[in-house]
This record gives structure tokens, sequence and C-alpha cells, in this order.
């Protein structure tokens, strides 16, 4: 495939983090700031979230996996979910009902964040599906990757650093319909550059709880699920506790806000071509160890950020480890697909996606409720407080700093038994190459 397509292929990420990064940076901050939904009862709708999570993601990648159409296993979901998943982003931001109808407002909220989960896996799954299909070698699924995160990062500087520009001018409700129409107009663009391969969509599949039991003993996708966790839950709180900080420590909101967004996204681009190089060299198992420590030890600098300059700065700094936390979770990710094509016999993308994608809402479980939820209240923070206590203000910085850096040694930890590197992982390519080199 030539860079044309590739770059289409890659606008696929723009849809999604431009409407999963703004729902997971302000969502929380959105209905209990704003809305002044109890933070309890924001967290239980998060958990109950959760367990439909649990459910979605392995079902619809077996669905995936077993779908067969005359235009393919992948496309058809992302076609006819596209429209659905756009309307669904935007529900999220126009609740016809305020606190003084709390029971009527925690239920549209779970009801909303269902729905648009709902979608948003349907298409992000098949959209990610086909990228270790697509592209089989370590340079081109490098290559791809980073066009993928440079579009991902403009589709977070949209829908993270846009919303404090305008929500005050123009309402969260027209916010959510801008962000809903770049989605809309950039996962069809990423169409224009999907294709899938007829001899995957040929095999025929095999049953769920087979394709359970391959995926659960596959040491290497373990391993991969829980650095994968890790990681997750070291953006997750930071993205969802930033606004908070930036308000209540910095005192600053809007164009200010926006820009410290910005300063990480303007050193996240040219490191991601960085990391790209270093996966090429040391493999991306050794690339996602060092961005896991350059992030983790990087976010510990909010723990003294006391005035706009040092924000700033920590931001600029914390891009470098963003660009390869974003770039190298897909690139294992697809070895790990290729090495259960020579277990297996298939090409089982929908299936590993979907549990990955169970481990992901396993974090954000995790975030909302276990972590976000119960430090606001050990740390006495009021939603109807215009200046916070000094405890809560160290309880925004503890959310900043420890937490990520605790998560990402998790990552560092399970990555010490991910097999596929080195030697192990050059017999597994030349596994893949001989079994397609057969008639």
């Amino acid at each position: 495939m030539g860079r044309g397509g590739k770059v289409l292929y890659s606008f696929g990420s723009l849809a999604a983090a431009v409407s999963y990064q703004a729902f997971m940076m302000y969502i929380t901050f959105y209905y209990v700031d704003i809305l002044k939904l109890p933070a309890a009862k924001f967290g239980l709708a998060w958990l109950v979230f959760f367990f439909w999570n649990t459910v979605n993601d392995p079902l619809f990648g077996q669905w995936s996996d077993r779908t067969r159409t005359r235009w393919g296993r992948r496309i058809p979901f992302i076609a006819l979910g596209t429209i659905p998943f756009a309307l669904s982003f935007y529900f999220l931001w126009v609740p016809p009902y305020t606190v003084a109808q709390e029971a009527r407002l925690f239920w549209y909220l779970l009801g909303s964040m269902f729905l648009f989960d709902t979608f948003f896996t349907l298409v992000a799954l098949n959209w990610t599906a086909l990228y270790p299909e697509m592209f089989p070698g370590l340079q081109e699924r490098a290559e791809v990757s980073v066009w993928r995160q440079a579009l991902g990062v403009a589709g977070l500087a949209c829908g993270m650093a846009v919303p404090p520009i305008l929500y005050q001018a123009i309402g969260w409700g027209w916010i959510g319909a801008i962000l809903a129409a770049i989605t809309l107009v950039t996962m069809f663009l990423s169409l224009l550059g999907s294709r899938e391969r007829p001899e995957f969509a040929a095999e025929e599949g095999i049953g769920f709880r087979r394709a359970l039991v391959y995926t659960f003993t596959s040491r290497s996708f373990l391993s991969f699920g829980v650095a994968n966790f890790g990681v997750t839950l070291a953006m997750g709180v930071i993205q969802a506790t930033f606004a908070f900080f930036a308000k209540y420590i910095l005192h600053v909101e809007g164009v200010l806000q926006s820009a410290m967004l910005g300063t990480a996204f303007v050193v996240t681009l040219p490191a991601l071509l960085v990391w790209r190089r270093i996966t090429v060299r040391r493999g991306a198992r050794a690339a996602l160890i060092g961005t896991a420590v350059s992030f983790g030890l990087v976010s510990l600098g909010f723990l003294l950020v006391n005035g706009l300059a040092l924000g700033f700065l920590v931001c600029g700094a914390l891009g470098f480890g963003l660009a390869g936390l974003m770039l190298l979770p897909d690139v294992l990710l697809a070895d790990v697909v290729d090495e259960d094509e020579l277990r297996s016999g298939r090409r089982r993308e929908g299936m590993f996606f979907g549990i990955n994608g169970l481990f992901i809402r396993a974090a954000q479980a995790v975030q909302g409720a276990f972590v976000i939820v119960p430090i606001l209240a050990l740390f006495r923070y009021n939603s109807y407080a215009a200046e916070q206590l000094p405890i809560t203000l160290w309880g925004f910085r503890l959310l900043m700093s420890v937490i990520p850096l605790l998560a990402l040694a998790l990552t560092i930890g399970a990555l010490t038994f991910y097999p596929l590197h080195g030697h192990r992982l050059e017999e597994i390519k030349e596994g893949i190459a001989r079994r397609r080199a057969l008639p």
C-alpha cells in the first residue's frame, strides 16, 4: 500500500482520539464539577458501566472474527456503526436533566455511556483489528503507527485542548456537536484507505470458548494486557485530573489550560519519530519500557508545579513519554496476533483487540471508581467551593504524579515477562513467512 492509503487509514485514529479522549478527560469534570452530580453517584455509574465493558469487547471481537460478508469481516461494522457512534458521543453532552433531578441525571449519564461505548467498540475495535492484517512487517507497522499516532495527537488536541477554550462561550452541547462531526468525517475518511485480505476472511472461525482458551493461555498476551492496563491507568488518571489541577492549583481555565496541553502535543509529534527509530533498532518491548520510565518520572514534576512556567515545562516534558505510550502498544499486540496465528491457525485480531479492550476498560473502571473518586472524597473535595482546601490540592497532586508512576511500575514489571523479543520474535516472523508462502 502506498503512503496515501496508509495516511487515509490512519485517520481512524483521529476519529477515535477526538471522541474518546474528550470523553475520558472531561466527562468526570463535566458531570461532577459543572452539573454537580455527587462524586459518589458518578463513581457508581462508572463502576456499573465497567460491567458492560467486560462483556462487549470480547463479544464484539469474536463476532467480528467470525463475520463473513462480501465486503469483509471488519469494514461493514465501521461503515454501519460510524453514524450512531458520532451521535452517541453528542448525547453525552446534552443531558435534559439537572442536579435537581439527580436520579434522572444519573440514569441519563449511565445510558449515554452505554450507548457511546457500544458503538465506539464496534467501530474502533474493527478499525484497529485491520492494522496487523494490513501491515505485516515491523518497519511498516512502525511507520503506520507513527501516522496513526500523529493523527491521534491531532485528535487529542481537538478533544482535550479545544473544550477549555470554547465551553464558556458556546456551551458543552455545541462542543459535543463539533467533536461528533469531526469524528464522523474522519472515520469515513479512514474507510477510503481500509483494505481486508480475502484469504483471512475465507478462513473458518473458531468457537467462542475455544477462542477464549487460546487467548487467555497466551503468556505473551497476558503480560501485554497487564502492561497496557498500567499504561491506560497512568494516562487516564492524568487526563481526568488535569482540569481540576489547572482550575484549583494553577487557577487557569480556557486558553491557558489549552496552551499547557498544547505544549505536550507539540513535543509529542517529533517524539513519535524518535520512538519509531528506537522501536526499529531496539524492539517494541525495550522501547515501551523506556517510554514508561520517561513518562512516570516526569509525572512526579506535578508534585512541585505551583506556577505557569513550571506547569508548561512539565507538560512539555511529559509529551516525550506520551508519544511512546501512544505509539507502541498496538505494535506489541500485533506481534501477539502473529504468534497466535502459528498456534491456532487463524487470524484472530478481533478477539485479541477485544480482550485488550477489556484490560483497557478495567483500567478505566479502576481509575474512576477506585482511584479518582475515593481520593477526591478522602482529600475532601467540594464541587461547590470556589477554592479547595490545602489537603484537597495535595489530592490533585497525588493523582497527577504518584498514581501514574505506580501504574507504570506495573507496566514495566509485566513487560519483563513478555517473551516476544529478540530471537523468539525472529522465529515468529520466520514462521509467519513460511505459512504465507504455502499454497
